[in-house]
């Protein structure tokens, strides 16, 4: 007889949680194996070839029986097909339609993913009445790039990747293994970039270039003439100005000079952050990035000289305004504080005046009394006036 083997409840619920998480792994592992045999095509023979997705159609060979071109690049087969592409009839037809995205190498980043895409299409691997379909994410990856086609033109029908017949997930195309020629570069005045801040509109990977397209190089220079003209006189007079007045602010010591000498040196330092730039090989640092991009943001860490003339223009003139605002605040109040002065000395005037005749009135008061209270005068003397005058009395006779 074979043992009894007792089972505790606790032991029941651990078996029966263990049996149904290995039955959740084998569903889970049945299910992917199903999935992939769903992105998985059947050839003529039926048999499943793993990642390549293909649809039957009629093959046609190139009239050289050689390796057929697209965009220059050779292909590893000599068999397509015109299944795919709607707008072209024969392979004379491809190589026209295929010339006409051409346009597309002025936008680098863009035809580096859209010709594997296009000789997908235009040129598919036809083998055993097969074509090979062009996977989803070959579509998807050149709508980022490649956005001005939907802007200007629009794709083709047979080039959207929403018909899911056509491009469906998870495939693997010939095309994908194929390295195409990628060198092209910007056409001027655009350059290449990694700044995808600055990036022309729908323009992916360029920018515009440094110097200004829309203005010739004589323009250009006799800009730069003007400025050093306009600036280098102004530097010459600020500089003039703000030595004379610190002479005289320190004999004077008076605060409208100070004020005038503060907004010259404010302005000798703006001249000279205009005349920065005409040192060599300063306005590339200070206009160019490093790319040879224009400058159209904050300047990073490094460039120093553009760092330099913000500093210096910017805040010596908002140093001159405000020295400026000042000196008219003190300019309209000194003839307040003069007429105030002048209004003071008045009244000290004429309160000395009116002291001097206080007393004045007060010495002939004084004396009128004292003459007041004098004895008459004697015989032959009479009083005029205040005065005494000898009378004929007194007079001597002869």
């Amino acid at each position: 007889m074979l043992p009894v083997i007792h089972v505790t409840r606790s032991e029941k619920m651990e078996l029966v949680v263990l049996y149904s998480l290995l039955l959740v792994t084998c569903c889970y592992g049945i299910e992917n194996q199903l999935n992939g045999l769903a992105y998985k095509s059947v050839t003529k023979y039926g048999r499943f070839d793993a990642g390549i997705c293909s649809m039957e159609a009629t093959c046609l060979e190139s009239e050289s029986n050689q390796n057929l071109t697209c965009f220059g690049t050779e292909l590893p087969y000599s068999v397509t097909s015109l299944a795919l592409a709607e707008d072209s009839e024969s392979l004379f037809d491809v190589q026209d339609n295929l010339a006409l995205w051409q346009g597309l190498r002025s936008i680098p980043r863009c035809w580096a993913v859209v010709q594997p895409l296009l000789c997908s299409v235009y040129m598919p691997k036809c083998e055993n009445g097969s074509i090979s379909l062009p996977s989803q994410e070959m579509c998807r990856i050149t709508r980022g790039p490649c956005k001005a086609v939907e802007k200007k033109h629009s794709w083709p029908s047979f080039l959207r990747c929403e018909n899911k017949k056509l491009f469906p997930p998870r495939c693997r195309n010939p095309v994908q293994e194929i390295k195409f020629n990628a060198s092209f570069k910007c056409i001027p005045p655009l350059v290449e970039t990694d700044n995808s801040d600055i990036w022309f509109e729908d323009v992916d990977g360029c920018a515009l270039q440094c110097r200004n397209p829309f203005y010739t190089e004589k323009e250009h220079d006799d800009t730069h003439f003007l400025i050093a003209c306009i600036f280098g006189m102004a530097l010459v007079a600020n500089l003039f100005s703000a030595i004379t007045l610190g002479i005289a602010s320190k004999k004077s010591q008076k605060l409208p000079l100070s004020i005038l000498f503060y907004i010259n040196v404010s302005l000798v330092v703006t001249s000279l952050g205009w005349l920065i730039q005409f040192i060599s090989g300063v306005r590339e640092d200070i206009v160019c990035n490093p790319d040879g991009t224009m400058q159209q943001q904050q300047p990073k860490a490094g460039s120093v000289f553009c760092i330099a003339q913000f500093l210096m223009i910017y805040f010596s003139t908002m140093a001159a305004i405000t020295w400026h605002f000042r000196d008219n605040v003190v300019l309209t109040t000194m003839p307040v504080i003069k007429q105030r002065d002048t209004n003071e000395d008045c009244a000290k005037t004429v309160a000395f005046i009116e002291i001097k005749l206080a007393e004045d009135a007060n010495t002939s008061f004084i004396e009128e009394k004292s003459v007041k209270g004098r004895s008459p005068p004697k015989q032959g003397v009479k009083r005029v006036n205040g005065d005494l005058l000898p009378t004929n009395a007194t007079q001597i006779k002869k």
